[in-house]
């Protein structure tokens, strides 16, 4: 069986693997160029490990300067990268294609195929499938929300999983307290997750405690009426984190830098982040990072993916406060929190392996509903 694999980049991640790379990134093969992005640990929970039962394709669609690569050495005259894509699918022939990317690639685009391989599709933000209707015309719809799998047919649970690069970051010497990564961005998505952050910078900065916060940002104006009384409205508190806030935070990590920072860290910090499609279930990739790296995970109070359980695994708060207090707690009582980490990485290692999860791709291609 041949499955070919499709993702998107973020644009940040761009940036941050040309400004590692340097000059040296226009020497590289398409194959060298990929291989150090994978090694680098982009995608690797997600990223399907056939270990030898099948062979899987994986490619970054929209990199231009990686898929102009891939054109240049097969001798093809496209500059777009849709078109690349559609000829280096057309040039593999596929048993399966797994598209990731459908918030930028329709259902559409694989009806030019000239072959007809079996179609699947991942999208976690199941919950707004209203807006996205090709995900139900895919033979599998993979999705982490539980919700999905009552109204969907098609919709199969399946997660990331346990990559053993993660292991290269484990055990290394702990120099900040608490660390956190990820998106801090308006519309309402990430508005409850944006709130805690905003209280919990103040906290640490307040304690003296040590921390990071790498985030993916946006920038904007602040309220220039009345600003004493502005400031205590809770839609601003929510919606603009204020200098202090601003100064103190870092620029994003991603790949290796990322499991750097979840390795050097007492103590994670995650919140689901108001992600109502997930209702009382908790899923971000923040979960099985932090736990794969090894690292102590101080996440909200919910449904977790079967066999990661609260205060076995990782720890849980319910408010801003009981948050303060456990961090406060934990970080006194080291030997507790790192015996919680050792549990949460081989319960990780255990139940969420690589071959679990090919395997539990597979099985969904044949079954329909609820995979496991």
């Amino acid at each position: 069986m041949q499955i070919f694999q499709i993702a998107h980049l973020y644009e940040p991640y761009k940036l941050y693997l040309e400004s590692k790379l340097g000059g040296r990134i226009r020497s590289l093969s398409y194959d060298d160029l990929m291989n150090y992005i994978r090694n680098d640990g982009f995608m690797s929970t997600h990223i399907l490990d056939a270990n030898r039962k099948a062979e899987v394709y994986f490619v970054i669609w929209d990199y231009k300067l990686l898929q102009e690569k891939w054109a240049d050495e097969n001798g093809i005259d496209y500059k777009d990268t849709l078109d690349i894509l559609l000829a280096q699918i057309e040039q593999l022939k596929p048993d399966v294609v797994y598209n990731m990317s459908t918030q930028y690639i329709g259902y559409d685009f694989f009806e030019r195929l000239t072959i007809k391989p079996i179609l699947t599709c991942w999208n976690a933000d199941a919950g707004r499938i209203q807006l996205n209707p090709d995900l139900v015309k895919y033979k599998v719809f993979y999705t982490s929300s539980v919700n999905a799998l009552k109204k969907y047919e098609n919709a199969a649970l399946h997660y990331p999983a346990f990559d053993n690069g993660m292991l290269k970051y484990s055990g290394r010497i702990k120099v900040r307290d608490l660390y956190f990564y990820g998106q801090f961005t308006r519309g309402g998505l990430f508005d409850e997750r944006n709130e805690y952050l905003i209280k919990l910078q103040r906290f640490l900065h307040k304690q003296g405690y040590s921390y990071r916060f790498a985030l993916m940002m946006d920038i904007w104006k602040v309220p220039l009426i009345n600003r004493r009384y502005v400031w205590r409205l809770k839609w601003l508190q929510k919606n603009y984190p204020g200098k202090e806030f601003i100064k103190n935070v870092s620029n994003p990590d991603f790949g290796s830098e990322m499991y750097k920072g979840i390795a050097d860290s007492r103590i994670v910090f995650n919140a689901s982040g108001g992600l109502l499609q997930f209702g009382k279930y908790r899923f971000n990739m923040r979960i099985f990072e932090t736990l794969g790296v090894g690292s102590f995970m101080l996440s909200d109070e919910g449904i977790y993916p079967e066999n990661l359980i609260p205060g076995k695994h990782f720890d849980t708060y319910k408010t801003i406060k009981e948050l303060k207090d456990k961090i406060q707690y934990y970080l006194i009582h080291e030997k507790e929190r790192e015996e919680i980490a050792k549990n949460g990485q081989k319960a990780l290692r255990n139940y969420y392996s690589k071959e679990k999860q090919f395997l539990n791709f597979t099985k969904c291609l044949t079954t329909k509903g609820y995979c496991a």
